[in-house]
């Protein structure tokens, strides 16, 4: 009995002993892979930095392997890995990572850009003027995938670099037309606008003495008007009718300039032409192109009408160089009608520009910070299409064809 109760503790304690061994044997865990990136988002050529956040299991990870771009190859087998994508696209980047024994795969996306250019705009103030011209320039561009770091002004497209500011100003000392190019650039890409802005001389005014009888004025009055579609405002031209049903009392503006026949015209106040063939289109260009291209020495800003109770009141502000002589000098203002319907000239046209009121003032005492003021008064039925014209000239007595210039002329419609 005592052998059997040995024996009996001796197999209790052996499977005590193996039920222990089992209970606390470890079980084994798997590595588990995770990814980070940074960034994952962003413009082509994107540099990412692949970071490795894997959980080790049981055993630790011994090897790494990356496909960036889910095409099944093997591109790096580092653990912390750089990568540049070079081309556009949404990119799973894929990473397994082995123990040795087991392996675990987890996937990040990737999503490469097209990187996008900047888009070159700018405005300037004013849009165009007389010469010297000083331009307010304003940067509107707009930034493609990054932000605009440096602006090239070009003023005059010669290829020459003016300004590297954003918003510059430049000042235009010469006469004409001039391209004005804008690049903007993000440190890769670029981007360019052109646009032109006009720099005027002074304008031209032609002072015509014409009349419906006369034979060879319709020459100089057609050879006016083509001049006029080709100038626009740069050029202005009156006629004052002699001794026909549309002259208002022009015999003044005919004795003054010391003409005898008709058609004269007189230029800029000091070039005087006689008579009129089919060749006047050609000499009176040759006469006032030059002009154009001149410098204006007076310049004309805020120019205002009001036209109420057959009274016309205006007001100007004038820009007068210093070397302008003061003495005599008058701002000379007429009222014309577009076109007269009522009357044929000699072509059997209507005579066009036809002067039906006129004035002048004297500024050789004006304070030029303070606007001229002008009136023509006693106007009554005005037809509909009529257009004041004003200027600055000197008016000696008597006339002098070396010093009554007129420095400069505008006009403007009345409505």
């Amino acid at each position: 009995m005592k052998k059997f109760l040995i024996l009996l503790c001796i197999i209790l304690i052996l499977i005590a002993c193996d039920r222990f061994e089992h209970k606390f044997e470890p079980e084994f865990i798997p590595s588990q892979a995770r990814i980070s990136a940074n960034p994952t988002l962003g413009y082509v050529p994107l540099e990412v930095t692949f970071i490795d956040s894997s959980i080790a299991g049981t055993n630790p990870i011994t090897s790494w392997e990356w496909d960036f771009d889910n095409d099944g190859t093997i591109d790096s087998l580092e653990q912390n890995p750089i990568f540049t994508y070079n081309e556009v696209g949404d990119f799973f980047a894929k990473l397994t990572v082995s123990d040795g024994k087991l392996a675990s795969l987890d996937s990040i996306l990737i999503s490469v850009l097209e990187v996008g250019a900047p888009i070159a705009d700018f405005s300037f103030e004013p849009a165009s003027g007389y010469a010297p011209l000083e331009v307010s320039f304003t940067d509107e561009s707009q930034p493609g995938s990054y932000p605009i770091t440096n602006w090239e002004w070009d003023f005059d497209d010669n290829g020459t670099i003016d300004s590297y500011e954003q918003n510059p100003t430049y000042t235009y000392t010469e006469v004409g037309d001039y391209s004005i190019k804008l690049t903007v650039s993000d440190g890769s890409l670029n981007s360019s606008l052109t646009k032109t802005i006009s720099v005027y001389g002074q304008n031209v005014l032609v002072e015509l003495a014409t009349g419906l009888n006369c034979v060879n004025c319709p020459y100089v009055e057609a050879a006016l008007h083509n001049l006029k579609q080709q100038y626009g405002n740069r050029l202005s031209y009156v006629d004052y009718h002699i001794n026909d049903e549309l002259d208002i009392g022009n015999f003044d503006i005919f004795s003054y300039y010391g003409m005898s026949v008709l058609p004269t015209s007189v230029t800029q106040g000091t070039m005087i032409t006689v008579g009129g063939s089919p060749t006047s289109q050609q000499q009176l260009d040759a006469i006032i192109s030059p002009i154009l291209e001149e410098t204006p020495l007076v310049q004309f800003h805020d120019f205002n009408t009001t036209l109420e109770d057959d009274t016309l009141n205006g007001s100007v502000l004038l820009s007068v160089d210093g070397s302008v002589p003061l003495a005599d000098l008058y701002l000379k203002f007429v009222l014309m009608e577009n076109e007269n319907t009522n009357y044929f000239n000699g072509a059997h046209e209507y005579p066009k520009n036809v002067v039906i009121a006129k004035g002048q003032h004297s500024i050789s005492a004006h304070n030029f910070d303070e606007p001229v003021e002008f009136t023509l008064p006693d106007l009554s039925d005005l037809p509909d299409d009529i257009t004041l014209v004003i200027w600055v000239q000197t008016l000696a007595d008597p006339y002098n064809s070396d010093t009554c210039k007129i420095y400069n002329v505008t006009e403007k419609a009345i409505e």
